[in-house]
């Protein structure tokens, strides 16, 4: 954290989200932790499920913000 610059976003979840079922090896869709530290935290307020990060990364990407 104290490396990131200001304009940088640190982004933090799960990959799997699924330790309720430790047998499962797939992505889920089950709730996951999510910690978004930074200026582009606003393009992951709608996030609630693993399957949503990845979207909301590209989202951020095209929009040229990360």
């Amino acid at each position: 954290m104290h490396a990131r610059r200001p304009e940088d976003s640190l982004l933090i979840t799960s990959d799997h989200g699924n330790i309720e079922q430790a047998a499962t090896t797939t992505h889920t869709t089950a709730p996951t932790p999510l910690l978004v530290v930074g200026p582009h935290a606003g393009y992951f307020r709608h996030v609630r499920r693993i399957d949503e990060v990845a979207d909301a990364i590209l989202y951020a990407l095209a929009a040229g913000m990360l």
